[in-house]
């Protein structure tokens, strides 16, 4: 490689993550009659072909229980999913939900709410 090549590599290697983040937030809600958990991740992007949250996964008191994988974006704000439990297996009050999402190019975010 010649020292040019080099050097447009380093430069594109330290600025492409400049152009990435992580989700911002994760907005966890329950709703108890129909024992159903639905995730907005909050993560602005222009172009949710190429930036986009790949994956949410799901833990109930540290145990893994959903995880949903994605291969775009739904639109520029952010990217939602919903998982219905089973009456027996639905989160209880006093359990910990904790929501993992990660961006397929850098980072992820985590959120937990304990079960009212």
């Amino acid at each position: 490689m010649t020292r040019g090549m080099i050097g447009i590599v380093l430069i594109v290697g330290l600025i492409a993550p400049a152009w990435a983040h992580p989700p911002k937030h994760n907005d966890i809600g329950w709703d108890a009659a129909t024992s159903t958990l639905t995730v907005r991740v909050l993560h602005p992007v222009k172009n949710g072909k190429s930036h986009f949250v790949i994956k949410i996964k799901i833990f109930v008191n540290g145990k893994e229980v959903a995880i949903k994988e994605f291969s775009e974006q739904q639109n520029g704000q952010y990217q939602q999913m919903t998982i219905a439990f089973d009456k027996l297996q639905a989160p209880r009050k006093g359990d910990e939900v904790t929501v993992v999402s990660h961006c397929n190019i850098a980072g992820k975010k985590k959120a937990t709410i304990v079960m009212e």
